[in-house]
């Protein structure tokens, strides 16, 4: 997130304690109340709550556009195995499942570890081949 917190929010806060509480105000909000009059402090949270609300929206927009771009790469990746291979996505499953049944659990985290990071597997397909649920965290990129 980018730093949200302003110079005019920070004398807001310390305005607002300072009428609250009778809080001494530091030098550098004195100085920043002579140039820039007294904080309008609904305002300036206002103002604040609005930057969170975008970053907070920039951030939900950049994980969806992270999303469409793995499931690509793996739409890419499943086309590319089913063509080299010359086998269709059900055998390839297959074969997948009975590698990973072949290994022992060290082998098989370091398997799954490798079909995402070479051929961009998402978890729900990871999850296939483990033949149960996993921990999402340790399967992102």
């Amino acid at each position: 997130m980018a730093n949200l917190v302003t110079r005019s929010l920070l004398a807001a806060i310390d305005w607002d304690e300072y009428k609250r509480n009778g809080r001494e105000l530091p030098p550098s909000t004195v100085d920043w109340i002579k140039q820039n009059g007294k904080p309008n402090i609904e305002f300036e949270l206002k103002v604040f709550q609005k930057a969170v609300e975008w970053e907070e929206k920039l951030e939900r927009l950049e994980i969806k556009r992270r999303e469409q771009e793995l499931k690509r790469a793996f739409e890419r990746e499943q086309a590319k195995l089913i063509r080299q291979r010359k086998k269709s996505w059900i055998v390839l499953m297959r074969e997948f499942r009975t590698k990973y049944a072949s290994l022992d659990a060290g082998g098989q985290e370091a398997y799954l570890h490798m079909l995402r990071d070479k051929h961009s597997f998402p978890l729900k397909i990871l999850e296939s081949v483990a033949g149960k649920k996993l921990n999402g965290g340790d399967y992102d990129s």
